[in-house]
């Protein structure tokens, strides 16, 4: 949520939608900001690659392996000059 606020250093729309089903939760993070180019993109996850003059290049890094751990998958698609979407699947426990 952080890059997604850095993203529109102007001003724009966040938006966290979230979904279930009896097996899967479905979470889209939706920013109108200034989008990742598209030779960028397969490295946003890489640990220690940052755009950001402060960045550590560890937050998204984490955010996957977190993501993974729970048997779960994130995706990302961004469009320069209109925004990016993070999806997000994770299988859910059944606890019977």
């Amino acid at each position: 949520l952080l890059n997604a606020i850095d993203a529109m250093p102007y001003g724009g729309k966040l938006y966290i939608l979230v979904k279930s089903n009896r097996t899967k939760l479905f979470i889209r993070i939706i920013d109108t900001g200034m989008g990742i180019h598209e030779d960028r993109i397969s490295k946003i996850f890489d640990p220690f690659y940052s755009q950001k003059r402060r960045g550590s290049g560890l937050g998204l890094f984490i955010v996957k392996q977190i993501i993974e751990n729970h048997r779960g998958r994130i995706k990302v698609k961004s469009k320069i000059g209109i925004g990016t979407i993070f999806f997000i699947k994770i299988p859910l426990i059944n606890k019977k």
